[in-house]
């Protein structure tokens, strides 16, 4: 007679996404100032319902930018490994009875247990927290750097869209002072134009006569 402890495991597969989960719509973003890197952003509120300024293109620049998605998986799959070198390995159970059927002198059944443990696991056990506590630290200050240089770029664009703005507005001024000079100058110059016609026709007569 024995005892025998097994567990069933399914594999389902998953159908994978052929386009990027990004959004287009503004929004359609949740954005919680609360898990943004730098504390200036931590505390700077989300409103959509009027124009955004240059913090607020940088969350959405740092939320829906794909290169960060994938950084933040990186670091669930760190911190998943940082927790299973936490763990101490499974023992080993087994047991095992004989029961008395036949035979010339036996009397009783036999019965054995047997626990094992695996002490390989434990020795490195150590090394293993720090080794993946290390990687995961070093995987989340990677993706802090990818997050502040992307706030740093977004802040940089929105500066220089402003600024472009502005010198747009400054251009179209000049462009409609100087069409209006032209306007002016050329109807001056039509004025004149005619002026010394006429003249130079009076004179025409007068020699004439």
């Amino acid at each position: 007679m024995s005892a025998v402890v097994a567990a069933c495991q399914t594999y389902q597969p998953a159908q994978l996404t052929r386009l990027p989960d990004l959004l287009s719509e503004v929004t359609a973003l949740t954005i919680s100032p609360s898990d943004l890197p730098l504390p200036e952003l931590s505390t700077h509120p989300f409103d959509q319902s009027r124009p955004l300024d240059m913090d607020e293109v940088a969350m959405i620049a740092v939320v829906n930018n794909p290169g960060l998605k994938a950084m933040r998986d990186q670091v669930g799959v760190a911190e998943a490994q940082a927790f299973a070198a936490r763990l101490l390995p499974n023992p080993q159970f087994s047991f095992a009875c004989g029961a008395l059927i036949s035979g010339v002198g036996a009397t009783t059944s036999s019965v054995s247990a047997t626990l094992g443990e695996d002490i390989v696991p434990l020795l490195t056990r150590s090394a293993r927290r720090r080794a993946t506590s290390a990687n995961e630290r070093s995987v989340r200050l990677n993706l802090l750097w990818q997050e502040w240089q992307i706030v740093s770029q977004a802040r940089t664009l929105f500066t220089r869209a402003v600024e472009l703005e502005r010198q747009r507005a400054v251009i179209d001024q000049y462009r409609k002072l100087f069409n209006d000079r032209y306007q002016r100058s050329n109807i001056a110059m039509q004025v004149r134009q005619r002026s010394a016609n006429g003249s130079l026709s009076t004179g025409v007569r007068c020699s004439s006569c």
